[in-house]
């Protein structure tokens, strides 16, 4: 998109460009990388609360459900979270696992990062961490796998890294280990458990008996998920569950062709599938139909992915969003990461607009060559935004009838004199 305004703004006489975004993200350069390669010279912010905004939006409603971890799969996890930070607590004291709190993939990440470094300025020790920090990693998402995503998935993930075992030497030693193996064998005689496959089939299940014609999106992070899920959902009566993924193949799995992709959608928008159980393929950038309900399987740390997935209901009709979180886990610090964003990303934009050259446009000219599609027909762009400004315009008192602090009629406490600064005074050495 930015190519073609580049363009658009280098072929034409006099270019104008209204850009449009519900998540321009929280990091100040990129905003400011956008208005750059799209010429955008204003910018005009409205939160769903803005009165201006919520007379047009449908209505959402955003629910949180907090799911508890089943005992044996805690079990299950728990020696290899112990063997994660044995080697973390080693990296720590070499100098190379440097990020406070819980262990986190950013943490590990950067911990690679500085092991290459040692490399490079030809430390034979950063060849060792190199290795431990890439098993720290294979650990992190296998615990995560079994907490927040279930048995099936976990089953599924140590499958396709089987598939791969000749490619990487480091992956083969991580599948002979005893504690790889012996969960594997024991996996292999589990039924899938988490609570937070059972509660998708409860939400997928009531849903379907309330309105037969309605429409689910589940969203969940790995392609394992995906698989599981679809298979989890197959069952219930009255829901015809599709899987929809990238065009990639990943070990044993198959990714889909563009092909495929839109077909799918198409089977999800007439109805010969209900259920629509997809990855961040589907977050944006394609025309998903709305949907009565989406589910995410769990949060995401991103305040983009968060808002893209949201806005995949409630756009012509109210729409309902369910969040899935497991107790205990990465889940819960990744529904708090993008809240944050989400805040911050306001304030961002905020801030790139006042560093912006040109103020607010009160004259509207600039709208001079848009229309709004109304009821009555066409109207200029121009005289909605004024209409809807007027509509809502605060009414403020010409006094103020706010009550003086003390006994009704006593005159205010006098301000010592000292408390006041002079002109000019920025600090004290300035008294």
């Amino acid at each position: 998109m930015a190519e073609a305004a580049e363009l658009y703004i280098d072929q034409c006489d006099h270019p104008l460009i209204l850009a449009t975004t519900a998540s321009p993200g929280s990091r100040r350069e990129q905003v400011q990388e956008v208005c750059k390669r799209l010429g955008i010279n204003r910018i005009h912010l409205r939160t769903p609360d803005d009165p201006m905004m919520s007379e047009h939006l449908s209505e959402m409603e955003i629910t949180e459900i907090k799911v508890e971890v089943p005992s044996e799969i805690r079990d299950l996890a728990e020696p290899f979270r112990i063997w994660q930070e044995g080697i973390v607590d080693s990296e720590r004291r070499l100098g190379r696992y440097v990020m406070p709190g819980v262990i986190s993939h950013n943490g590990l990440a950067n911990a690679m990062q500085r092991s290459q470094t040692a490399i490079d300025n030809g430390d034979p020790s950063g060849y060792r961490s190199s290795s431990r920090i890439a098993t720290a990693m294979r650990l992190h998402h296998l615990i995560n796998h079994l907490l927040c995503q279930g048995i099936s998935a976990t089953r599924q993930f140590l499958t396709r890294m089987e598939a791969e075992e000749g490619k990487s030497r480091s992956a083969s030693d991580f599948l002979r280990d005893p504690r790889v193996s012996n969960l594997v064998k024991t996996m292999s005689q589990m039924e899938e458990i988490h609570s937070k496959v059972g509660a998708v089939r409860r939400l997928v299940k009531e849903r379907v008996r309330l309105d037969p014609k309605c429409r689910v999106i589940v969203f969940a992070n790995y392609r394992d998920t995906v698989e599981s899920l679809e298979g989890a959902i197959q069952g219930l009566e009255g829901a015809k569950p599709i899987c929809f993924v990238g065009q990639s193949n990943r070990g044993s799995s198959v990714g889909l062709t563009p092909k495929q992709q839109i077909g799918r959608l198409d089977d999800f928008r007439t109805g010969k599938g209900n259920v629509l159980v997809a990855t961040s393929v589907g977050e944006e950038g394609l025309d998903i139909p709305s949907a009565d309900l989406v589910i995410f399987y769990e949060p995401v740390s991103s305040e983009i992915r968060t808002i893209q997935r949201r806005g995949r209901t409630g756009r012509t009709r109210g729409g309902e969003v369910v969040v899935l979180i497991a107790e205990g886990t990465r889940d819960e610090g990744a529904k708090e990461a993008a809240r944050r964003k989400e805040e911050f990303m306001h304030k961002t934009v905020r801030r790139v607009a006042r560093g912006l050259a040109r103020g607010p446009h009160k004259d509207l000219s600039n709208l001079s060559r848009f229309e709004i599609d109304s009821d009555d027909g066409a109207i200029s762009a121009a005289g909605f935004v004024s209409d809807a400004r007027e509509r809502h315009r605060r009414d403020f008192p010409r006094s103020d009838s706010t009550p003086l602090k003390g006994e009704e009629g006593a005159s205010p406490e006098a301000v010592p004199p000292e408390n006041f600064r002079p002109a000019g005074q920025t600090g004290l050495d300035q008294f």
